[in-house]
């Protein structure tokens, strides 16, 4: 068990899997906030190609000066959620989903949203 999290395109029916994390409860903690929403419970929330490039921002600036990582990307504890350190980990999570994210946000229409959904 653990916190799974995808972001998907596409409706219920034919969603198409973009992204997927496991235990990045940085990524979780951004869109939970950015989507309002409880973050004790599983969220499934729309993100839009501009909060997505807002989280490609936020990601970028952590990478060049990691002392921004508390305040710009805070950790969030869970039981299933892994751990909270700033460490080797976290880092690798933020560059693994710039490189992976940025292809997805450049190819998004303006007016196209994505899907975020998790499991823990």
């Amino acid at each position: 068990m653990g916190l799974d999290m995808w972001l998907m395109s596409g409706n219920d029916k034919k969603a198409k899997k973009l992204m997927y994390w496991r235990k990045a409860n940085q990524i979780r903690n951004w869109i939970v906030t950015q989507a309002n929403a409880d973050k004790d419970s599983n969220v499934t929330c729309e993100l839009s190609k501009v909060e997505l490039n807002a989280l490609l921002i936020d990601i970028k600036s952590v990478l060049d000066d990691n002392s921004m990582a508390s305040r710009l990307l805070p950790t969030q504890n869970g039981f299933f959620f892994g751990s909270t350190d700033y460490d080797n980990y976290y880092f690798a999570e933020l560059k693994d989903t710039l490189k992976n994210l940025k292809p997805i946000v450049n190819n998004m229409a303006e007016d196209e949203k994505l899907t975020y959904t998790e499991w823990w």
